[in-house]
């Protein structure tokens, strides 16, 4: 089984015997070299060139099974994850070299980059979209505030949303609506008492 472009996984038993491996001739070999006995092999040699080849990592792996241990240091920047199958009682080995977690880091890294890069263009464009619906809606109310102020009474200010924007806008309609009824009223009463006013004098 390969892990990626250059790592491996092999399985050991409960009596660390290889169990699987790339080089089938290490197949039902022990991780401890002091338990193999190589004489009654008509291949021995093949077979013990295979397992030197692979000598220091079995040394290094058996002592990680010994000790318990989930991640131990290889040679020229491999390295061994151990995990621990508790209902039979074997270890799964997994090698990788340190340059394929780097490179896997690099594109991790560089998708954060995109995608961060990506978030915070469409964080920017909603905030001035908002911002310039925000702007506009407030100008349209100090424009008709200018308009009142110049003496336009019949001013209206309709802001079409649901927010506090078009509510002031209504509040402010509302608020000329209410001013004009006053100054009807003003001027009715002021009518009816010139009226009343001028019947006395005559």
């Amino acid at each position: 089984v390969e892990i990626g472009e250059k790592g491996y996984v092999f399985l050991v038993d409960q009596a660390n015997g290889i169990m699987t491996n790339s080089d089938q001739l290490l197949i039902g070999l022990n991780l401890d070299q002091t338990k193999n006995d190589l004489s009654q092999q008509a291949n021995k040699e093949e077979i013990q060139k295979g397992y030197d080849l692979q000598s220091g990592m079995f040394g290094k792996a058996l002592k990680g099974i010994t000790d318990k241990a989930d991640l131990i240091p290889l040679d020229n920047g491999n390295y061994a994850v151990l995990h621990t199958i508790d209902k039979f009682g074997w270890t799964m080995v997994g090698v990788i070299n340190e340059s394929e977690f780097e490179s896997d880091a690099r594109d991790i890294l560089l998708w954060l980059i995109v995608i961060g890069g990506l978030t915070l263009m469409i964080a920017i464009s909603i905030s001035f979209i908002f911002a310039k619906s925000l702007t506009a809606r407030i100008r349209h109310i100090l424009e008709g505030m200018e308009r009142v102020k110049e003496g336009d009474l019949t001013t209206v200010v309709e802001i079409a949303s649901n927010d506090e924007m078009g509510k002031l806008g209504d509040y402010f309609s509302e608020t000329m609506d209410h001013l004009n009824l006053l100054i009807r009223s003003i001027q009715s009463i002021s009518y009816e008492v010139t009226e009343a006013s001028q019947n006395l004098a005559a």
